[in-house]
């Protein structure tokens, strides 16, 4: 029988078909999602294309070694996320409102840190990736669309 030389897992990927299978666009961010969605607008060429996918790709690793490293798994991000949302309804200042979330959310300082920090990258990602427009690209790209405060 064919399945004694498959191993179990791609046996179960065969039979699955293409549907389960990830694409290089299955692996960004969704923070890359929503600009690669912006980026739609401008008609990307191949290269810029390609390379987008690049810093999408190390963002992706990045933010995962950061998070493997400090034990944030998917559900330390929900609980951060619930956490969050019930701060930003409050006035509280930066430094206040981070020590407030690691505290009531039970996180190390090395996880908030990590959560700190994680913006400031995603700030830099979408930075680097607008660098990869023509002038006249990034003159036709839509401005985001901004979030309302619940």
């Amino acid at each position: 029988m064919l399945t004694r030389f498959i191993s179990p897992v791609l046996l179960a990927l065969v039979l699955a078909g293409p549907s389960t299978a990830r694409t290089e666009e299955g692996r960004h961010l969704f923070v890359a999602k929503l600009l690669l969605k912006r980026l739609a607008e401008v008609d990307l060429t191949s290269g810029p294309t390609k390379a987008f996918n690049k810093l999408s790709g190390d963002l992706r690793k990045l933010i995962d070694k950061k998070r493997a490293d400090v034990g944030i798994t998917k559900e330390t991000i929900k609980k951060r996320d619930e956490v969050y949302s019930e701060l930003k309804k409050t006035d509280l200042k930066a430094d206040a409102l981070w020590n407030t979330l690691q505290q009531k959310g039970g996180f190390t300082h090395a996880q908030r840190d990590v959560f700190r920090e994680t913006p400031e990258i995603y700030k830099k990602f979408k930075f680097d990736a607008l660098k990869l427009l023509t002038k006249e690209q990034r003159a036709q790209l839509s401005k985001p669309k901004k979030r309302k405060k619940s």
